[in-house]
C-alpha cells in the first residue's frame, strides 16, 4: 500500500507498528546508507514519523545508521565531510539487524527511494523524506507539535541539538547577531573551489540582505557554509561589506554543531535547505528567505520566515525593528 501523505499515513496507523526512516536521494545498501542528505532532511524525516506516533498511538521508529556513504558527491568533496553532514545514528546492534532483515522484504516494486508504503504483512511503514518534503499538510502537523519536538529526549539523543535554545528576543548588549546560511558544496553542478553564481544564496543576494543592516553599530555575521574557510575569507575580503564583525564557523563541523550555534543567531540569511529551515523553525529568529518559495511553505504558518518575493525590504526591515528595536534601520524601509 503507497501512501503519500502524512494523513494517510495516520488514517492507516493501525496497520503498522514500525516507522523505519527511508532515504528519499540514494538507494539503500542496508549496512551503508548510499546518499547524500544531510542533517536538515534527517530532521524533516523524524518529525514526520514523530508527528505520526502524536497523532495516532506509540510505534517503534526505526532510524538510519551511523555507516554512511554520500553516493553523488563522493568525488567532489573530501572523504572526512561524510559523516560531518549528520550524526543520526542507532546504537543498538539489534536495531542495525532488525533494519537489515526489513531491507531484505522490500519486493523490487518499492525499490524507489521517493516512495512511502505501508507493508501490511510485517507491520511496517517505511516513510520517505522526499513524501514528507512534498506534503502540504507537513508543516502544518509537525508545528502543532514543535514545542514537544523541542524538548524531546529522543531528538537530543539522536541529534545531540539543545532546541531549547534559541536567538534572544531583545538582545540587552544591543548586538545584532546576523547568520548566514552559504550553501554551496552540495550542489553537483557548482565548483568548491571557485566563487560560483550557483551558490546558494546567491553573493549579490547576501550582500543587498547585509546592506539593509550597515546603520547597525554593533552587528556580527557569522558564515556557516560547506566550502572552504579560505574560500568564505575570500568572499568576505572581496565581496561582502566592511562594517561587520565576521565569523566563519568551522566549515567541517557536524550538522549538530552547524545548528546549535545556528539558533542562536537573531537573523539567520536562509538558504535553500532544511537545515537553516530548521533553525528558523525551532528558534523563531528572523529567516529572510531569498527565493520564490520556502519549504513546506513555512512563511505561511510561521511570521518570522520573509520571503524575498514581495516588498522584501521593507518586510524584512519591519520585522526586525518590532523585534530588536533596530530603529536605525527604519530609514530603509
Amino acid at each position: 500500500m503507497i501512501v503519500k501523505t502524512l494523513s494517510e499515513c495516520i488514517n492507516s496507523a493501525d496497520l503498522f507498528d514500525t516507522i523505519f526512516l527511508r532515504n528519499s536521494y540514494g538507494r539503500d545498501f542496508i549496512f551503508f546508507h548510499y546518499n547524500s542528505l544531510g542533517l536538515g532532511n534527517l530532521l524533516v524525516g523524524h518529525a514526520g514519523a514523530h508527528s505520526i506516533i502524536q497523532l495516532s498511538e506509540p510505534k517503534k521508529i526505526l532510524s538510519f545508521p551511523k555507516n554512511r556513504i554520500q553516493a553523488k558527491l563522493v568525488f567532489y568533496r573530501n572523504p572526512l565531510r561524510w559523516l560531518a553532514r549528520s550524526e543520526f545514528g542507532i546504537d543498538k546492534l539489534g536495531d542495525l539487524y532488525n533494519r537489515y532483515l526489513l531491507l531484505k522484504q522490500i519486493k523490487q516494486d518499492y525499490s524507489d527511494p521517493s516512495v512511502s508504503f505501508i507493508d501490511k504483512k510485517n507491520k511496517v511503514l517505511y516513510l520517505s523524506t522526499h513524501m514528507v518534503n512534498d506534503d502540504s499538510n507537513y508543516i502544518k502537523i509537525v508545528l502543532k507539535n514543535i514545542s514537544t519536538l523541542k524538548n524531546d529526549k529522543v531528538l537530543m539523543r539522536h541529534f545531540n541539538v539543545d532546541f531549547s535554545k534559541g536567538a534572544s528576543k531583545k538582545n540587552p548588549t544591543h548586538v545584532l547577531n546576523i547568520g548566514l546560511h552559504l550553501r554551496r558544496g552540495d550542489f553537483l553542478v557548482s565548483n568548491t573551489n571557485e566563487i560560483d553564481a550557483n551558490s546558494s544564496p546567491s553573493i549579490e543576494a547576501v550582500i543587498e540582505v547585509l546592506n539593509l543592516f550597515k546603520n547597525c553599530k554593533n552587528a556580527n555575521v557569522a558564515i556557516y557554509s560547506d566550502q572552504s574557510k579560505k574560500i568564505t575569507k575570500d568572499i568576505i575580503k572581496n565581496h561582502l561589506p566592511k562594517f561587520f564583525n565576521y565569523k566563519v564557523f568551522n566549515p567541517m563541523a557536524k550538522g549538530a554543531s552547524v545548528i546549535n550555534d545556528m539558533v542562536l543567531n537573531d537573523v539567520l540569511i536562509q538558504s535553500n535547505s532544511t537545515l537553516s529551515t530548521w533553525s528558523g523553525m525551532i528558534s523563531g529568529q528572523v529567516s529572510p528567505f531569498i527565493g520564490d518559495g520556502t519549504p513546506w511553505k513555512v512563511h505561511s504558518e510561521l511570521n518570522n520566515f520573509v520571503r524575498s518575493d514581495g516588498n522584501f525590504s521593507h518586510d524584512l526591515v519591519a520585522i526586525i525593528n518590532s523585534k530588536f528595536d533596530s530603529k536605525n534601520l527604519a530609514d530603509k524601509a
